[in-house]
């Protein structure tokens, strides 16, 4: 078999050395996100507790904000010591360098819409964002495209990025777990970017507010139709409002019984509802975003997880294990764990309008497809090597063994495949491992051990390639491992320094990684 081979960049002059990643999980998959660029019905960012049986809280990953982020073939890449920002063509590897502000950080993809599309990028020390976007209407996939440049003011200690579906409304905010202001800050300052165009005759259309939201923020969700936004923080929800000019609509604050505690909130399709799990609570809590009105939806067990799917219809709750109410209502026996199966819709109007599905093994963290048809189903909390599947329209389900106690697990964005990343099992002498599992058909998975923990994933938004990078000790080689999907090709690529983040260019056909280096480097 042909192996494919790397095409190194490392260029002094584009000054690409790229910051570590501000959470500190990077054997936890830090590579997870899609550079700030948030969904409506994706789950929250925290874990809920361990319930009655003892067992910790289930793991969930945060994306991160400092990696490379890409703009139809090309990579943007920011070295907050040189203050440059690179744009490398994926198609040929040229680059290209910019002046950025004083020290360029934080980066997020501006999707093609209101504008041709481009990157916006938060400069932490000048306290200002560097805007680099395509003309509207531009052919992007030309050899030299226009660029237009703009410099805004930010708020103090901005880290982080959420951007709208067609790129007219962005949001810096400040992520209080970056503590870049440290920990007595409320982080309540956010900016938000809403553009109107772009041209080279008239430059950037844009206009920018600072507002004030509620204290110490941890997520910002942009409805579809980019007329509100949600700011998920310690008291409860801010909504924003961009119609009229940008302005804070409601707050909504949660019972005082639950300050403090971790929360899973969650957003429908529409922006209209926010489903809120509590830590160690059995309880939904429905939020109606436009009136406060709320509905309590009360499961047989400790709620462990909750997920809705990218379309907004269908929801899933995890009972884990010990933790469901066996005898007072509950469908399994000790050990069973409880999934409780909605429609949204249906839910918001009679809450006990959901479907409990058992299954026979310790399950607490829940993975929907895209089109909310299946679901994954595993355990981070303890040791387990089991790896459920479930068909939500049929009910019909069954168990898969990776062979090696699972961290966590994505379904790819076509629901073909999941894609898990597991630890190594006692005695084996690979440091982790990872695996590919059909979910449409019980065809064979493909277990892949690896020399080093897997720490970074990426999926192809066609459904045909995963890249899963692994990060070694200092001293040692880490690796990536492309697959081809559905014919399971796996492709060793052994990379020359300590990998950061990757990601995959899809009009380019090609992945990247990149990687610690004096001068900065970047495997294509």
């Amino acid at each position: 078999m042909k192996s494919r081979k790397w095409q190194l960049i490392s260029a002094a002059i584009a000054a690409m050395a790229f910051a570590a990643c501000s959470d500190s999980w990077d054997a936890a998959l830090d590579g997870f996100g899609d550079s700030g660029v948030d969904g409506l019905g994706t789950g929250g960012s925290t874990a809920s507790s361990g319930g009655s049986s003892g067992l910790p809280p289930e793991e969930e990953l945060e994306e991160s904000f400092r990696s490379p982020v890409v703009a139809g073939p090309f990579v943007f890449s920011a070295n907050s010591e040189s203050n440059r920002v690179a744009r490398i063509d994926a198609r040929n590897l040229q680059i290209e360098v910019f002046d950025g502000g004083n020290g360029p950080t934080f980066l997020a993809s501006l999707p093609a819409g209101e504008t041709g599309g481009g990157v916006l990028v938060a400069n932490e020390r000048s306290h200002d964002a560097s805007l680099f976007v395509f003309p509207k209407g531009s052919d992007v996939e030309a050899a030299d495209p226009d660029i237009l440049t703009a410099l805004v003011p930010l708020q103090a200690g901005a880290s982080a990025w959420t951007v709208g579906r067609s790129g007219k409304v962005a949001i810096s905010w400040s992520r209080a777990s970056d503590n870049l202001l440290g920990s007595e800050d409320g982080y309540q300052d956010v900016t938000v970017l809403s553009f109107s165009g772009a041209s080279v005759d008239d430059g950037i259309q844009f206009e920018s507010a600072s507002l004030s939201v509620v204290f110490r923020p941890s997520r910002i969700e942009i409805a579809p139709d980019e007329k509100r936004a949600f700011v998920v923080s310690d008291p409860g929800i801010t909504v924003l409002s961009f119609e009229s000019g940008a302005h804070v609509e409601r707050e909504i604050f949660l019972p005082d019984a639950t300050l403090g505690l971790s929360r899973d909130v969650s957003f429908d399709a529409n922006g209209r509802y926010a489903f809120v799990r509590l830590e160690g609570e059995s309880e939904i809590l429905i939020v109606d975003l436009d009136t406060d009105d709320r509905v309590s939806v009360e499961l047989p067990g400790v709620v462990t997880d909750l997920d809705l799917s990218s379309d907004g219809e269908t929801g899933v709750a995890v009972v884990r294990g010990d933790d469901a109410g066996i005898g007072e209502g509950g469908a399994g026996s000790a050990g069973s764990s409880l999934i409780a199966l909605f429609s949204l819709e249906a839910l918001v109007a009679d809450a006990e309008d959901f479907e409990i599905v058992t299954i026979d093994g310790l399950v607490g963290s829940a993975s929907l497809s895209p089109d909310g048809k299946r679901a994954v189903l595993y355990t981070n909390a303890t040791p387990s090597s089991e790896l459920w599947i479930l068909d939500v329209e049929t009910k019909e389900k069954r168990s898969v063994d990776v062979r090696a106690p699972l961290r966590s697990a994505l379904v790819s964005p076509t629901g073909d495949h999941a894609v898990t990343i597991q630890q190594p099992p006692t005695g084996s002498t690979k440091a982790g491992a990872f695996a590919v599992v059909p979910l449409r058909e019980n065809l064979p998975t493909r277990i892949e051990g690896t020399d080093a923990p897997p720490s970074l994933v990426s999926l192809s938004p066609d459904g045909k390639s995963v890249l899963v990078t692994t990060l070694a000790p200092v001293g040692n080689i880490s690796a990536s491992y492309l697959v081809q999907l559905p014919g399971f090709r796996v492709d060793r690529l052994e990379l020359p320094s300590r990998p950061l983040s990757s990601g995959i260019v899809m009009s380019a056909r090609r992945a990247f990684v990149a990687q610690e280096h004096p001068e900065g480097r970047i495997s294509f």
